[in-house]
């Protein structure tokens, strides 16, 4: 009975060290994160600052880039909180001058994305496409 005591008291005796053992590297690495994530908070929001700063485009910038491409005709312009502009746009002709513009569009500076495209066939083969265009500072 002595010795199942004794083996007892030494699990107990492990597990209460290895318990110890464990929440102080736990502790550790939360008091790492935690410094690690302010310091990730005052790049970003320094950041965000100079973005402001330096908001690098402006709806006569995106006008003169989408002026060029043939077919495309501008239906409305908005800028979200963060600066990103969207631009709706109707781009019509056949299908390889619609895909043409696509890809020159794509390739602007400051392009972000395209959403919510939705594409017409006229009786004379044309295409009627139209999307909202991203464009980031």
């Amino acid at each position: 009975m002595k010795m199942a005591n004794n083996i007892f008291r030494f699990t107990i005796l492990a597990l209460i060290c290895s318990c110890v053992f464990f929440l102080s590297k736990n502790y550790a690495l939360i008091k790492d994160l935690n410094e690690k994530n302010g310091v990730l908070q005052l790049q970003e929001n320094n950041l965000k600052k100079n973005l402001k700063k330096t908001s690098g485009i402006s709806y006569s910038d995106v006008l003169q880039k989408l002026n060029g491409i043939e077919g495309v005709q501008i239906l409305n312009f908005s800028r979200s909180s963060e600066g990103k502009i969207t631009v709706n746009v109707e781009i019509t002709g056949d299908k390889t001058k619609v895909v043409d513009a696509f890809k020159k569009i794509s390739q602007k500076e400051n392009f972000y994305s395209m959403d919510n495209i939705t594409m017409e066939q006229d009786r004379y083969e044309n295409l009627k496409a139209r999307t909202d265009i991203n464009f980031v500072p």
